[in-house]
């Protein structure tokens, strides 16, 4: 008796819940050899291709089915990184000074992934973001902003001038600069000011109101006392300030900025990544004591903002 024919779509499917399955063991060779070899039989017996391997379909410009199945944007939907529980804000440390921050919006601050040997992906690993912020133009923090906006459409914010020339185009830049503020997919974006010199342009730090958390990016800045301003328009969640001293403050000022601005939490960065900005995250630590929780994190590591936190 022949089998029965099933629908591509419900084929389509099960292939999909396979792979989802066989990947939570986080093996890669394994899972896509489970699926190929699944998915050729169930094309073979019933759908009546008698499958030969793939050398000879990519001959004749055929792609295989499972290939295929595995680039569906359903597919990469579900694996999509999955969000954060609600009323929380998941924040991923990228190395350097790069975070990621996961709510309603994904948002990308000084993405500096490729040439880092401590980040834990590649820009091209990017595949959705809504707003991707430059706190200025040192190569270390642009990175791979310009090719994640031109990649996932997500706008470019940064100081003006960024964007000018050639590397600008096909990126949706929103234009700023010290002191102003800006509403973007429901995300309010203040730029504030920085102690830094950059290349050519002005330097600057965020303010990101996302969700009813605030998080304050210091980007790359000595100590001044506007800081204490920021503490006090403010009611900051979580503040990144550099430690690495020499180029940024070093561990002493960094924990004077934490008094000045008095975030709930913190997080060191701007340091280890070269060998001139080597410095202990401990110290810190123990410098800021208990003015503020301070989380040290490992690149790819995540810290979760929760309102039910107190520190």
């Amino acid at each position: 008796m022949p089998q029965r024919k099933i629908p591509v779509r419900e084929l389509t499917d099960f292939i999909i819940k396979v792979r989802y399955h066989s990947s939570q063991e986080m093996d890669e060779r394994r899972h896509v050899s489970i699926v190929r070899n699944l998915a050729n039989r169930m094309y073979r017996n019933h759908i009546g291709y008698n499958y030969r391997g793939e050398p000879r379909l990519k001959g004749q410009n055929e792609q295989p089915f499972a290939d295929s199945v595995a680039m569906r944007a359903e597919y990469q939907r579900r694996f999509r990184e999955a969000l954060p529980a609600m009323g929380t804000l998941k924040v991923k440390y990228l190395g350097h000074s790069g975070f990621k921050i996961l709510g309603s919006q994904v948002v990308f601050i000084d993405p500096y992934l490729t040439g880092n040997r401590f980040a834990p992906m590649i820009g091209t690993a990017v595949q959705h973001a809504d707003l991707v912020l430059v706190t200025h133009d040192h190569p270390s923090h642009v990175g791979d902003a310009f090719e994640i906006c031109r990649r996932t459409k997500a706008r470019l914010v940064g100081v003006s001038g960024l964007a000018d020339g050639e590397r600008g185009k096909g990126v949706r830049f929103e234009p700023m600069n010290l002191g102003g503020s800006i509403c973007l997919e429901g995300v309010s974006i203040h730029m504030v000011q920085s102690i830094h010199v950059g290349k050519g342009l002005p330097t600057a730090g965020f303010v990101v109101e996302m969700d009813e958390y605030v998080v304050y990016h210091a980007g790359d800045t000595a100590l001044f006392d506007e800081m204490k301003r920021i503490g006090t328009d403010f009611s900051v969640d979580l503040a990144c300030v550099p430690i690495g001293d020499r180029f940024t403050m070093g561990t002493r000022d960094a924990a004077r900025a934490v008094e000045l601005v008095r975030p709930r939490h913190v997080v060191p960065i701007h340091y280890n990544t070269f060998p001139e900005i080597v410095q202990d995250p401990e110290e810190f630590r123990l410098l800021v004591g208990e003015a503020s929780e301070v989380a040290v994190l490992k690149p790819g590591e995540e810290f979760l903002l929760d309102r039910r936190r107190i520190p």
